[in-house]
């Protein structure tokens, strides 16, 4: 199936001219309403010709999606039934249930996109296919419909397609399916998470791609002072990256989408407010992240790197301006999700874990798991040991109460939708210190981060271990010092 759109970013659309009253428009008086998208998907026949009605669907779709990525599937979803209708020579309005089954029926025998392999698309696939079709349908008929006579509906209405109205027990609102259409199996709910020795594969990965032998391969601009900040900007970009995935749990998009925050209000509250990608929301929702003194001292020296090498792309003439973008490409431009990804793509396959499937995503799998577990932990108390007791108390009660608790950490509108994550629960830890378990591994899990980035800066720039500890303790003294008297006020 070929790709039958084209996306594009911060769209102005032409103005609209608008008349304030009828007696205005005697006099020629009107106003012009300029819109705007922040993303913009256009879809077109096989033969290059716009498919207007797919778009005016998508562009209304285009003012609650939060990134280009959603537009981008639901044209990939609505191509099937573009290429279908023009090989068919038929309009979208004129579909019945004979066509539409024969729609269906051509879908099922669909290849899917690994061509090596001689097999069909999955019925799950297939039934998301006939759903968006349906969706796109039902849309259609309620705002260009020529014909005026019912499209889609239920048996009883004598539509042109006949659809089932199901109800969804999840999420509490009614959907439409056509006779035909494949049932959707559900999933196995459980989460992967990220490997604790992938993430330390990952690690030495990102030490290595700063060597020389790296640099000398990846010089871009032919200078070698230039070659040298841009990779110990990628280096640094890197690192604060799995660092950001893996202390805070946040979404790819997140982490892309994250300004450059104010040093000393973070320093000061120790806290980090973080963007929250969520669904149909223009302006994203924020949550804050607890951060440790090791936590201060990582976005420090992210920082301190990143306004070097944005310093060095100004004075170049290569930027007019410092970005408010926390991630940057090697040009000094915000980085999107998408490039992040492949990035992280490319490190992933270059360490040789290409044999599992690692992703992003499994950084957030990993950080709900451990809080689960966490909070667990803190909800037995002296009783952590007791698997009987872990039985006894796992209720529904105390389930909703600790799910609640790392929604707020993570961002999700609702605690119960990390039900998947309990199958990754698998051990419980005690509270000691006078600390909660997820206290002392926020405060172990930082301070490992720490450490080893220390010891791979020690590596690179030919200085003593100790003397790089040394200088790394009398910061934090420092930092303690200056902060422990305003967190006690």
């Amino acid at each position: 199936m070929n790709k039958l759109y084209l996306s594009y970013k911060d769209v102005l659309l032409p103005p609209q001219q608008m008349f304030t009253e009828s007696k205005a428009i005697k006099r020629g008086m009107h106003y012009q309403s300029i819109r705007s998208l922040e993303c913009l998907v256009l879809t077109y026949w096989p033969n290059g010709k716009p498919c207007s009605l797919v778009n005016f669907f998508l562009q209304e779709r285009g003012y609650l999606a939060t990134g280009l990525e959603t537009l981008e599937t639901y044209a990939s979803q609505l191509t099937p039934l573009i290429q279908f209708c023009h090989e068919s020579n038929i309009n979208f309005e004129d579909l019945t249930d004979q066509t539409f089954t024969k729609f269906i029926n051509l879908l099922k025998l669909r290849k899917g996109r690994d061509r090596s392999k001689i097999r069909n698309i999955t019925k799950n696939h297939c039934a998301t296919l006939v759903d968006r079709s349906i969706q796109f349908l039902v849309w259609l008929q309620r705002n260009y419909s020529l014909t005026g006579s019912l499209i889609v509906g239920k048996e009883s209405d004598n539509p042109q397609i006949t659809i089932i109205e199901k109800f969804n027990k999840h999420t509490g609102r009614y959907y439409f399916k056509h006779i035909h259409s494949p049932e959707i199996s559900q999933p196995v709910k459980t989460k992967r998470v990220m490997p604790e020795d992938a993430i330390a594969t990952l690690k030495d990965e990102v030490f290595k791609k700063a060597s020389p032998y790296f640099a000398n391969k990846f010089n871009r601009f032919g200078r070698e002072t230039d070659t040298n900040l841009t990779m110990r900007y990628m280096y640094a970009r890197r690192t604060f990256s799995i660092w950001f995935l893996e202390r805070t749990g946040g979404r790819p998009s997140e982490l892309a989408n994250y300004e450059v925050p104010d040093r000393e209000e973070y320093a000061e509250k120790y806290n980090l407010v973080l963007p929250v990608a969520k669904k149909r929301k223009r302006q994203w929702p924020t949550r804050n992240f607890q951060l440790t003194d090791y936590d201060i001292t990582e976005v420090n020296a992210y920082l301190d790197c990143r306004q070097e090498y944005v310093d060095h792309l100004i004075s170049l003439g290569r930027l007019d301006e410092a970005p408010l973008s926390m991630i940057l490409t090697e040009q000094g431009k915000p980085m999107k999700t998408r490039s992040l990804q492949k990035d992280f793509s490319r490190l992933v396959k270059s360490a040789g874990l290409y044999s599992e499937k690692i992703s992003m995503s499994l950084f957030r799998h990993r950080f709900i798991t451990l809080h689960i577990l966490l909070e667990l932990r803190d909800e037995l108390g002296e009783d952590a040991d007791s698997k009987h007791r872990l039985t006894d108390i796992w209720g529904e009660a105390v389930r909703r109460k600790i799910c609640d608790r790392v929604a707020e950490k993570t961002g999700h509108a609702d605690g119960d939708s990390l039900r998947p994550y309990y199958d990754r629960v698998f051990a419980m830890a005690k509270v000691t210190d006078g600390k909660t378990a997820v206290e002392r591994s926020n405060d172990t899990e930082s301070a490992m981060h720490t450490l080893l980035r220390l010891l791979y800066t020690s590596i690179k720039e030919g200085i003593a271990l100790e003397e790089r500890l040394s200088a790394f303790i009398n910061e934090i003294a420092d930092h303690i010092e200056a902060t422990v008297p305003k967190r006690a006020a």
